[in-house]
């Protein structure tokens, strides 16, 4: 009897330990991640990220569609993040020069 009493503590506290590692990033330590991941790349300088439920929405004014790409391709492949929403925009071309 006192085997199994022992037993079941034993098994409460494993379990215990275990089910915080269960749940995952916060939004925040994704969004820093997310962010470390930008930065990387100096060409998505200026881009921001935000992170709700495991979703982020990244933002800022791009040189190019490929940037653009670059951007959810990097915050894409962080640990956690669940999906992307991409809102960031491409700049337009310079003037023509007379």
């Amino acid at each position: 009897m006192k085997m199994k009493r022992i037993l079941a503590i034993v098994a409460i506290v494993a379990f215990s330990f275990a089910l915080p590692s269960c749940k995952g990033k916060s939004d925040a330590d994704l969004k820093t991640a997310a962010e470390a991941a930008i930065s990387a790349n100096p060409e998505l300088t200026g881009t921001t990220v935000e992170v709700k439920d495991g979703v982020a929405t990244i933002s800022g004014e791009l040189k190019d569609p490929a940037a653009q790409a670059a951007a959810e391709s990097a915050v894409k492949g962080v640990e956690g993040i669940k999906s992307v929403q991409n809102q960031t925009s491409v700049m337009p071309p310079p003037p023509p020069r007379l």
